[in-house]
């Protein structure tokens, strides 16, 4: 069969491939120099693969315990990283710059591209639509479904109003649950009543702000140090990796 392709020497040095065997090798100490090369290795170490592959992807998750690769024999059947968990949003988020996030083509050849600015404004204006539907006010009313579910309250959700504020001595946002009325609740399963005064409230959730200097002196008092930290310029956020000393 003769050869219907070859990538240039340039197309092959620009290669996501080829960054990765270099990346492999740098932490490895392994020579991989193409991918019968790689892919042979991977057979051979395929727990040093699937790791080393995770890493170059830069998946943001807690990866926790337990092997690699569960019930490696079983094609279909095994399990990669059983023990990680991963928020799906934040790995698709991680970026604000125009590279393409999420690129789009169909049968037909249609085309579409949202970079990750763009994919970060449709987030923003899904959750201000969901907002404004009263979702957010709906979760957190879903606290007192629950009790009343699964403890047998007789928490009347008409007369209790969704509140969210900014604690700026605490800089923080506080979500609140207010009573409308004065009234009663009963929660048998706990074996208590409690009595609401109109205008009262359950503090159900804080969500307190920090600044970069903040977290790391925070980690120096509480018996850590902060090893990394990954900052969003344009959302101002940080995922800090914390250490025990």
């Amino acid at each position: 069969m003769s050869e219907l392709w070859r990538p240039s020497a340039a197309r092959v040095a620009d290669a996501n491939l080829t960054r990765f065997m270099r990346c492999v090798n740098a932490r490895r100490g392994t020579e991989l120099h193409d991918y019968g090369e790689l892919y042979a290795w991977s057979l051979a170490s395929p727990e040093a693969f699937w790791t080393e592959l995770a890493h170059f992807a830069d998946l943001r998750a807690e990866w926790g315990t337990g092997p690699v690769i569960e019930h490696p024999g079983r094609m279909p059947g095994a399990r990669f990283f059983p023990g990680a968990r991963l928020n799906f949003a934040a790995n698709l988020l991680k970026y604000s710059d125009d590279r393409p996030a999420l690129v789009f083509r169909n049968e037909q050849g249609v085309r579409r591209t949202l970079s990750y600015r763009e994919l970060r404004a449709e987030v923003a204006r899904v959750a201000a639509g969901l907002d404004a539907l009263g979702v957010t006010a709906a979760f957190n009313r879903n606290l007192l479904v629950r009790i009343n579910r699964e403890l047998d309250g007789d928490f009347v959700l008409e007369q209790f109003q969704h509140l969210a504020k900014f604690n700026p001595r605490a800089r923080s946002v506080e979500m609140h649950l207010l009573s409308t009325r004065d009234q009663t609740v009963t929660i048998p399963a706990a074996g208590f009543s409690v009595r609401f005064r109109a205008g009262e409230t359950i503090w159900t959730e804080s969500s307190h702000k920090y600044s970069r200097e903040e977290i790391f002196k925070m980690a120096r008092d509480t018996g850590f140090r902060c090893e990394a930290q990954w900052v969003d310029a344009e959302w101002p956020f940080a995922e800090s990796l914390l250490v025990a000393e």
